[in-house]
């Protein structure tokens, strides 16, 4: 059923063959999951690695572990709730998310600068735009198309600073934090917050405000890892069924 795994990250290899085995139906609710020995054979893997997956199948709310019995899938992938697996996320990969939030904050904070001394009257405007496409996006409700909006938003920002080398390189953090981004876009609330901040980035640009413009920036990075810390915090006690 399972394949040796190689140079990625075991655990998390190991839990993404499980879900996808339940995903294409060789395992389905009720069925009971290869015992760890059967899995560290086939799957060429420590114990170590095996318990971790399991534990993480677990905190999905996928598989239940019982101790001398061993573990029984319980919810398919997409019956899974979806918040369970964005907070399970976000808890195994924090470290990932908060480092590349804390690059994102030293380009966007000196992008936004920038953008205040250089920022022509059509930056402006885009950037008035891009909070406008936002705030339509509010009563939808679809985080995809949230995450596009916010992504279009900090796009002009930086495009505002007039510098084409930091624009590539925020270009490529984009979506690196794609799955990040449209799981924060599931809260409405969270979204409404950013709008906020967004609009408060951009007034300080429009009024030719540095200090402010670095300001505000950085509090909405920083809101966004406090954020994620929640989020990280209430995956970290969620049922185990």
């Amino acid at each position: 059923m399972f394949r040796p795994l190689e140079s990625v990250r075991l655990s998390d290899g190991a839990v993404e063959q499980i879900l996808q085995a339940i995903a294409e139906g060789d395992l389905k609710v009720g069925d009971s999951i290869p015992s760890e020995r059967e899995l560290m054979r086939q799957l060429n893997v420590g114990r170590a690695s095996v318990r971790e997956a399991l534990r993480k199948l677990e905190t999905m709310g996928v598989v239940d572990v019982r101790p001398g019995q061993g573990s029984v899938v319980v919810n398919t992938l997409t019956e899974a709730p979806a918040s369970q697996l964005w907070k399970s996320w976000v808890s195994d990969h924090r470290e990932e998310i908060f480092q590349l939030l804390d690059v994102r904050e030293a380009l966007e904070t000196k992008a936004a600068a920038l953008a205040v001394q250089h920022a022509s009257s059509e930056d402006i405007e885009a950037l008035r735009l891009a909070i406008g496409q936002q705030r339509a996006t509010l009563p939808d409700g679809d985080p995809v198309v949230r995450a596009e909006a916010d992504v279009a938003f900090h796009t002009a920002l930086v495009r505002a600073s007039g510098n084409r080398f930091l624009l590539a390189l925020a270009g490529s953090l984009m979506y690196a934090l794609h799955e990040s981004r449209v799981g924060t876009y599931a809260d409405t609330d969270r979204a409404r917050v950013c709008l906020g901040e967004h609009i408060a980035i951009v007034d300080a640009v429009a009024a030719r405000d540095v200090d402010e413009a670095k300001r505000a920036t950085a509090a909405h990075l920083g809101s966004s890892k406090e954020f994620l810390d929640r989020e990280r915090s209430d995956g970290h006690k969620l049922p185990h069924s």
